[in-house]
């Protein structure tokens, strides 16, 4: 136990970032479906058309409007690239660290973080005392400072 409150104790800051990040779990869900929207509005599933390009000298030249688009759309594509991968990054991660936690575990951050609850609500959901939740709660961040580590590395 003394090795837990040390980790919680250095931790503390990092732990307030990762705190957010579960917080926000369902916007970046959302967010990230949005991004994806709009990713393939970007690029419409289209096909490609060739034509031959009048006043060549004695080549030929093909033009494809589809290339034209594509070239066009591929610097705004970019940046929605980028923050797919990252909300998809974030999402897993917390995805593969709620893995690791047990059932009290699990219900203390649904309650928690997700549905935003306080300590007063969830001691009878959960049939703790108060320090019995807090108990999880130090669990709970012991696990997410190790098992989201990732999320601090920016």
């Amino acid at each position: 136990m003394e090795e837990l409150t040390a980790i919680l104790k250095v931790h503390a800051d990092d732990f307030s970032i990762i705190e957010q990040h579960l917080k926000d779990y369902h916007i970046y869900v959302s967010g990230l479906k949005n991004l994806k929207a709009q990713y393939n509005r970007l690029f419409p599933k289209v096909t490609t058309a060739f034509r031959l390009s009048e006043g060549s000298s004695g080549t030929m030249n093909f033009k494809s409007t589809t290339e034209d688009f594509a070239i066009e759309r591929a610097e705004l594509s970019e940046a929605i690239q980028r923050e797919i991968l990252e909300y998809d990054n974030i999402i897993s991660s917390i995805e593969n660290a709620l893995s690791a936690l047990d059932e009290k575990e699990l219900q203390f951050v649904e309650y928690r973080y997700f549905k935003g609850w306080t300590i007063e609500q969830i001691m009878p959901k959960l049939g703790y005392s108060r320090r019995g939740i807090y108990g999880v709660r130090d669990k709970v961040k012991a696990k997410f400072l190790i098992n989201l580590r990732n999320l601090l590395i920016y």
